[in-house]
Order: C-alpha cells, then sequence, then structure tokens
C-alpha cells in the first residue's frame, strides 16, 4: 500500500502525495531539506522522508489543522505559529483525525485501520514566526503570515525557485467559516501582504488537488473581500464540514479565480469587537 508519492515540482520543491486528499511539500538544499507540514499522520512519514533526503532536515507546519498537522509527533523538532497553538491541541487529536478520513470525501485505501494512526504531538512546539527564513543552500524558504483559514497560517515562499506555496490560504474552496478564522476584513490584509512580494513567484502551488492556481487568484480573490465587505457578493447559503456559512461566488463561476465560504456575521473586523 503506498501512502506517500513524491512528484517533482521545481528545481528544489517536491510534492508529497497522500491518498487522502492533502499533499506535503519537501524542499530539498544542498546542505539541508525543510518538510512543509505533515498530513494526516497515517503511516512512517519520518522513514518516508530519510529515505528519500541524504542531508539533515527540519520540518514546519503552515497552520494547526489535523491534516497539516497529523503527523508531527513522529519529529523531534517542529516549527508552527503560536497563533495555532491552541488549535492544534483540539483539531489534531488521533480521534479526531480519524473521524476525519473515515467520513470524509476521499476513498479509505484498503487496510488502512486505526492502528495507522500516530499519536498526537504532545511535545512543544518551536516558534514559527514570519520574519523567519531556512537557508537550505543554494535555496531559501521564508513565511508570510496569512491569518484568514487560521489565526496562524503561514505561506512558504522559495523565492530562488518562483514559487509559493499557497496551501489553504486560498483557493477555489476557501474555507473561512470555521471559528479558527479570520473576519473577511483581515483575511483581505493577508491577500495584500501576498501581493505585495509577487513579483518574487511564478507558481502557486497548493497542498489539495491537483497542479497549481493561477496567478490571477490574488487579485480576484481580493476583489470578492472587497465584494463581500460591500454587501455586493452572490451570499449563496450553504454547509460544509457541519458548520454553515455563505459562498461569495456561485460555485460556477467563469471569468474569476477562487472562491471561499464565510461566516456572515464575521465579515469586519468590528464584529469581532463586538462578540468580545
Amino acid at each position: 500500500m503506498e501512502l506517500f508519492r513524491t512528484e517533482k515540482v521545481s528545481e528544489h520543491v517536491n510534492r508529497i502525495k497522500t491518498p487522502f486528499g492533502v499533499s506535503m511539500f519537501l524542499v530539498q538544499g544542498e546542505n539541508k531539506a525543510l518538510l512543509i507540514d505533515t498530513g494526516m499522520g497515517i503511516g512512517d512519514l519520518k522513514s518516508y522522508i530519510e529515505q528519500n533526503t541524504d542531508t539533515p532536515y527540519e520540518v514546519v507546519l503552515t497552520h494547526g489543522h489535523c491534516d497539516h498537522a497529523g503527523g508531527a509527533s513522529q519529529f523531534d523538532e517542529v516549527y508552527l505559529n503560536p497563533d495555532d497553538f491552541a488549535l492544534e491541541k483540539w483539531h489534531a487529536t488521533k480521534g479526531h483525525r480519524i473521524s476525519d478520513v473515515f467520513t470524509g470525501p476521499f476513498p479509505v485505501p484498503e487496510g488502512i485501520t486505526e492502528a495507522d494512526f500516530v499519536l498526537q504531538r504532545t511535545r512543544e512546539y518551536r516558534p514559527l514566526m514570519p520574519e523567519m527564513s531556512f537557508d537550505l543552500g543554494g535555496c531559501t524558504v521564508c513565511f508570510i503570515k496569512v491569518p484568514g483559514h487560521t489565526q496562524g497560517c503561514l505561506v512558504p515562499l522559495i523565492p530562488e525557485d518562483g514559487v509559493m506555496i499557497i496551501g489553504d490560504a486560498l483557493g477555489e474552496n476557501t474555507l473561512m467559516h470555521f471559528k479558527e478564522s479570520t473576519t473577511v476584513e483581515t483575511y483581505r490584509r493577508s491577500i495584500e501582504n501576498l501581493l505585495a512580494v509577487q513579483d518574487q513567484y511564478s507558481l502557486l502551488v497548493r497542498f489539495h488537488g491537483e497542479g497549481a492556481s493561477e496567478h490571477r487568484i490574488l487579485e480576484d480573490m481580493h476583489d470578492l473581500c472587497t465584494e463581500i465587505m460591500n454587501h455586493e457578493d452572490a451570499k449563496v447559503e450553504a454547509e460544509m464540514m457541519g458548520m454553515k456559512g455563505c459562498w461569495g461566488r456561485e460555485r460556477k463561476h467563469p471569468g474569476k479565480a477562487g472562491n471561499m465560504i464565510y461566516n456572515p456575521e464575521r465579515i469586519f473586523d468590528a464584529d469581532d469587537e463586538v462578540k468580545a
């Protein structure tokens, strides 16, 4: 049973695909490597990584959701933004991951049982801050903080390859309706952070789905945030992953890239202030 499969993205960036609808990335430099995310925590990811690199390596998480932090317990040191420390504790439990996999939209490979799930990490995380970068030798990975999908969501950028791993930060199914998500107003500012460095990337790759996103998705998603804030979006009521929200665009929206489901009660930053 093949749980991990690697494909080349660019000179230094490799995508590690799994059967569970989520990928990880291994960025390989001359001196060391960087594993970005640890997936659902099914199978022996650590052994797979060590079979596929002959250099030392470090491990970082883009955010605290279970399909990205699930395998963190296998590694001694793991970096995560502190704003997602609390999220990881309740979202990446073994029980939560088992439920997500066996009730999720992807067929579970034959032979997978609860025993194949690693335990949740109990060791402390090292803080991953936006100003940090990892010099791997011949390439660098830096991180841009993009609060939105989660409070501590970070986007990795590999300037030497012109690659940005947008991950869960934005896409055709951007999930912004969770309790751990930010307001739409905060999220729009996050997209502006990515637009500010657009001269450093040409390829946008994802953790979910195949291939890459169109470069214009950034401006189109920024426009969508503005439409939502002006109450000019499609506001299609829906329910996803047990939580209700509104899609900003119709599910089919030719001519525009990207979409998001958001909480209509948390559009402006002031909405959070009122609740507090």
